[in-house]
């Protein structure tokens, strides 16, 4: 049987938070109330219950969520509003799937009680996703709608009984209700830069009332329904002309307010670098938002960090890019975005112009990879006129940018920055004895030349070493490398992790690391590796001689010299003394050239 936390954000809620926990008693392992400083009575009746009462400053619907969804011990959360309670049929699903969970999570109806009448038509049956496994997804939406949004691939299914929501008991209390949401979502819709276009004022609140009242059989409630369905629609009604009241005034750039625009699918070393510094910036004080790819893991990542995240839902079609376009221009307009870093060649396309119309002081470019850009009069343009400023993340990389562009662009306009880390003051490990343990962490992806590990492994293996090379990461090539590893008869040897989110147990265990890739902007992970204190290996991809001092650090091969990296691991194998004092050596050079604080305060300079 699986542990359950039911998870409940309160503020002033002494009428309905009893009910609400009684209604766990027996069925959950843990109830956690996230209070936002009630000044009512719900503290004192929580202390009369098993629960853990945590304060917490409220900062919206879904950050409170996601804040309080961490706080839970277990795994699965059944999460709820104080107004709302199980219905017994509900509660006994819900002991029923702990006995047999099978899916990533489970949805159930909501029923909403209006004047003490259930309302089992107009609003009914508001299907909700409250019990979940909390790694398959993240809260999103708009605020004040949050919702449980699931990752990836995954399953849900529905269980019986309904979640009973003790919302109005009168009149009041719904117009009071009315009035908050619609400013709250005005609010977020013009923050997040969606548009209202005036024929949606006329027909959106018509709807809402035909949909409940008619479409709904809203009617069978009687007098009931058609008050709700009234109010429901002027509710849409107030909440487009709140809207359109905040579009229309005049949006002034504010320095302190930076926007990061990364729509990749996958989680790498680019997408680590926009979370990382948009993280140090909001550690500094400034305001940090994030556009991304709806659904990846840096949204979650961003999320999880209180960074607040607009998705986009990218598709691969190029004559969409203007709509995608737009609403980044108004993503920049409402949230006064003075400063603007765009990761990726398709972003620079979809958010470069935007950014310049809407008019950004700074509009950064950052480039990661040493590939040179194609020297098309289309590109020629894009850089010459959209970003103030190229911020390439070595010398070859800005070499890469240069080889077709020389004539068009001022290399005093682009800009070297290292890729920072953040250290923690720790001793240096002893070196380890029994078998010798290489990492190696990237996307599983043609350019990080895994194939080239496989291939050392089959030579280390033949050789005699005793060795485990453990690759850390997901992608393409997932399958054909399992496929690869197979059939050289290497699964003794070489370990596929997938995805690994505890990076700091993944280094602390290697004796070595070794960076494959045929090309590489920076190579972050080799400064990952450095910083504790492990020697390193790395093809001359270029950027690699900026990170390693060969034979002092560790050891630079020639492309793809397989013959020669397998003697230099054997060297480390047989003298570790010599790994030691390359970790040493790495270490050192990693807190003089690339520390987090260093390479942020840089950041922060060029765009003052």
């Amino acid at each position: 049987m699986i542990k359950v936390s039911a998870v409940i954000i309160t503020f002033n809620e002494e009428r309905n938070i009893g009910r609400c926990i009684k209604s766990l008693a027996g069925i959950v392992d843990e109830v956690i109330v996230i209070d936002s400083f009630s000044t009512d009575g719900t503290e004192n009746i929580c202390s009369s219950f098993p629960v853990t009462f945590i304060k917490h400053k409220f900062e919206g619907y879904i950050e409170q969520k996601n804040w309080a969804t961490d706080q839970a011990t277990n795994r699965h959360i059944l999460s709820l509003d104080a107004d709302e309670a199980l219905s017994e049929e509900l509660g006994k699903s819900v002991l029923e799937v702990k006995n047999n969970w099978v899916c990533d999570g489970y949805t159930f109806n909501r029923l909403t009680s209006f004047c003490g009448k259930w309302m089992r038509h107009t609003w009914y049956p508001d299907k909700k996703l409250r019990l979940f496994d909390r790694t398959k997804g993240r809260w999103g939406g708009l605020n004040p709608h949050d919702q449980f949004r699931m990752e990836g691939e995954t399953k849900t299914g529905h269980l019986q009984g309904d979640l009973l929501h003790y919302s109005y008991d009168t009149l009041n209390d719904l117009i009071t209700q009315k009035e908050k949401f619609s400013l709250l979502s005005a609010k977020a819709m013009f923050e997040s830069g969606r548009k209202n276009r005036n024929l949606s004022i006329l027909y959106k609140p018509f709807w809402r009332f035909f949909r409940n009242y008619i479409l709904r059989l809203g009617f069978l409630d009687g007098g009931y329904g058609f008050v709700v369905s009234k109010h429901s629609a002027q509710q849409v009604f107030l909440k487009s002309k709140l809207h359109k009241f905040l579009a229309k005034e005049k949006i002034i750039p504010n320095n302190k307010n930076i926007c990061f625009i990364n729509t990749h699918r996958l989680w790498g070393g680019g997408e680590k670098w926009t979370l990382d510094v948009a993280t140090g910036f909001k550690e500094k004080g400034y305001k940090v938002f994030i556009i991304t790819r709806q659904g990846n893991k840096l949204e979650s990542k961003a999320l999880r960090a209180g960074i607040t995240v607009f998705g986009l839902k990218i598709a691969k079609l190029g004559f969409l890019y203007f709509l995608y376009s737009a609403r980044v221009k108004r993503i920049l307009k409402a949230n006064r975005i003075n400063t603007l870093f765009i990761n990726l060649s398709l972003d620079l396309k979809i958010a470069g112009k935007a950014a310049r119309s809407a008019g950004l002081e700074n509009i950064i470019y950052r480039r990661a990879i040493p590939k040179p850009i194609r020297g098309t009069m289309k590109n020629r343009s894009l850089l010459k006129l959209v970003p103030t400023l190229i911020l390439a993340n070595s010398e070859e990389t800005k070499r890469g940018v240069l080889m077709h562009f020389h004539n068009s662009l001022n290399p005093n306009d682009i800009k070297v920055i290292y890729n920072g880390i953040r250290i923690n003051k720790k001793k240096q490990e002893p070196s380890r004895t029994g078998r010798f343990i290489i990492g190696n962490a990237g996307r599983l992806a043609p350019e990080k030349g895994h194939i080239h590990l496989l291939k050392l492994a089959e030579i280390l293996k033949n050789n005699g070493l005793d060795f485990e090379i453990r690759i850390a990461g997901e992608g393409q090539l997932n399958q054909s490398l399992a496929d690869k590893i197979e059939k050289a008869g290497i699964k003794e040897q070489v370990k596929m992790l997938g995805f690994v989110s505890d990076m700091d147990s993944f280094y602390k265990e290697l004796d070595l690391y070794i960076l494959s890739s045929e090309w590489e902007g920076f190579g972050f992970t080799l400064i990952e590796a450095m910083s504790y204190y492990k020697p390193v290996i790395s093809f001359d991809t270029g950027s690699a001689r900026e990170l390693i001092e060969d034979k002092k650090n560790g050891f630079i091969i020639p492309k793809f010299d397989l013959d020669l990296m397998s003697s230099r691991v054997s060297e480390l194998v047989n003298n570790r003394q010599v790994a030691a004092r390359m970790g040493l050596a790495g270490h050192m050079l990693v807190g003089q050239k690339f520390t987090f604080n260093k390479i942020m305060d840089q950041l922060e300079n060029i765009i003052r």
